[in-house]
């Protein structure tokens, strides 16, 4: 056999037929079935192709993806995500993080052989290629000894067939194959061709970089905006307490009471926003609600206080094990997940105090939790996940990250 690919996949049945259909092409096959255990295979062992499944245990297919692609030693193996995922938002993902396309489950063999010809693999004729990875034969080029321009020529021909296959795995007709016969030209053609190349990805570099900036800008004009919100909330506080403490409040009777129940709601959801990843009813929240019904007790309140419970949808990746929120400079749709963070919604004091106080038993004021997830955002969220920055995006989740306390007096 010529030519080698590895298959990483935990589902058992799925490397068996992808690895039978690579065998059919005269193709050497190992397999794998974590991310992590392809890194390892990679120290020892140099494919051809890597076809790689999404959803594996531990680290996942982009995260496995990301680390061949920022090794100098396994970037230029071409990597194609083997999984059932569609649609135009998956591709771009792939593509963004330098996978040479998508080769569906369930494929037909006559798939596996265009892949295989677009990677140089294979001849047009369905033969196996001498020439399994890219590589241009010794033969081909017999006079020109010199090793370094043998070099440049032999990463080319890498690269070249990595750009093609790109191309030719998303083509509207799901025509694999890259037209035109194998180049024999001289080394200076070779040599120009890479020096073009390297323009053309230069040119992209930049433009990239461009619009890092743009994103970074637009993150900072939206941190001093919930910056100067939440000053302003804090003095408009500062002010509506030293309104409250220039008299004494008796009873809660008569109209006025309204007014005081109106003012002491928005008073405290003037702090209501919960970290990501916090408990929202946590020893903090806890200390708020008791001062709150030790004091409405005194005042004769009768009646219901409702927490309601809202989460923000952050953009987050897989760290260590655990979901924490994505870096700067991370587009939305490479996110991992877009949901609320994990972390149980009370601590053993809040829950402890739900069932032992005195105020609660006697059921003059009764104390309800709705959680409403992240169905009732406070502000709402871009539509453009391609465009947006993950800060940005998280800086918006953290608004929406929230408890907010309502009062309903009865008697």
């Amino acid at each position: 056999m010529s030519g080698k690919a590895l298959v990483v996949d935990d589902s058992t049945s799925a490397r068996a037929v992808l690895a039978q259909q690579l065998r059919d092409q005269q193709i050497e096959v190992d397999a794998v079935e974590s991310g992590e255990a392809a890194l390892q295979y990679l120290e020892q062992q140099h494919p051809d192709v890597i076809f790689m499944d999404h959803l594996l245990p531990g680290m996942d297919g982009f995260d496995a993806l990301r680390a061949i692609k920022e090794n100098p030693e396994t970037c230029n193996i071409p990597v194609l995500m083997y999984t059932s995922k569609r649609g135009e938002v998956y591709l771009n993902q792939v593509r963004e993080l330098g996978a040479a396309g998508v080769l569906p489950k369930g494929n037909k063999p006559i798939q596996v052989s265009k892949v295989l010809r677009s990677l140089r693999l294979m001849s047009s004729e369905g033969k196996v290629s001498s020439q399994g990875n890219g590589d241009v034969d010794d033969g081909d080029r017999t006079g020109h000894s010199d090793a370094v321009l043998q070099d440049i020529y032999r990463r080319f021909r890498r690269l070249k067939a990595r750009l093609g296959a790109s191309q030719d795995l998303h083509a509207e007709d799901d025509d694999f194959s890259i037209a035109g016969p194998r180049s024999r030209d001289t080394w200076r053609w070779a040599v120009a061709a890479l020096a073009i190349v390297c323009i053309g990805l230069w040119y992209q570099f930049s433009k990239s970089q461009v619009r890092v900036e743009m994103l970074r800008t637009q993150a900072q004009v939206q941190e001093r905006a919930i910056s100067n919100l939440r000053d302003g909330m804090a003095r408009d506080l500062s002010r509506l307490s030293r309104a409250l403490t220039g008299g004494k409040v008796e009873t809660l009777a008569g109209p006025a009471a309204v007014v005081n129940l109106e003012a002491l709601e928005w008073a405290l959801n003037l702090d209501q926003w919960v970290n990501p990843g916090d408990r929202p009813l946590g020893d903090i929240r806890l200390a708020t609600v008791e001062g709150l019904l030790g004091r409405l007790d005194k005042l004769g309140f009768e009646g219901v206080v409702t927490l309601n419970v809202h989460s923000g949808m952050f953009c987050q990746n897989r760290e260590d094990g655990r979901w924490v929120t994505a870096g700067p400079g991370q587009i939305v749709s490479q996110c991992g997940r877009l949901g609320t963070m994990e972390a149980d919604e009370r601590s053993p004091a809040f829950s402890r105090f739900l069932s032992s106080s005195p105020i609660l038993a006697d059921g003059r004021i009764r104390l309800e939790i709705i959680a409403h997830g992240d169905s009732s955002p406070l502000m709402a969220y871009p539509n453009d996940a391609a465009s947006i920055s993950a800060d940005t995006w998280n800086g918006i989740a953290a608004l929406n990250n929230r408890v907010e306390t309502r009062l309903l007096q009865t008697n």
